[in-house]
């Protein structure tokens, strides 16, 4: 960011309240996040957390969950709802095959015979 796109920004946020700068800077948010940023990953730690697209608490379960591709910001369902419709798809079959094979419903051998996950 040069100067110039500095002083811009300050002068877009100057003299804000707290609202509106928590209202602007989730609107900052929105438009930073695509969905080509997305992408499913093991989450193997629950831990509560903000989403980085909205800045609303995000509650990850164990297992397959939305992510900032390359991050650990786990990213609300909400959110990659609007944003990738079709990778929530695959993240919710895949949660759903995670919890068979948790509550030995299937097997790994079943699981690799799977097709993989399409859009």
């Amino acid at each position: 960011m040069n100067d110039r796109e500095l002083e811009k920004l300050i002068k877009e946020v100057e003299g804000m309240t707290g609202t509106e700068l928590a209202d602007w800077i989730k609107r900052q948010r929105e438009t930073m996040i695509t969905a080509k940023d997305l992408a499913i990953r093991p989450c193997n730690v629950a831990v509560n957390g903000t989403c980085p697209v909205c800045g609303e608490r995000t509650d990850p379960a164990c297992g397959p969950e939305l992510f900032v591709r390359g991050t650990f910001d786990a990213v609300c369902h909400e959110c990659g709802e609007r944003l990738n419709p079709a990778l929530m798809r695959n993240l919710n079959r895949l949660a759903a095959l995670a919890n068979d094979y948790y509550l030995g419903k299937c097997d790994l051998a079943t699981l690799a015979q799977l097709p993989q996950l399409g859009g």
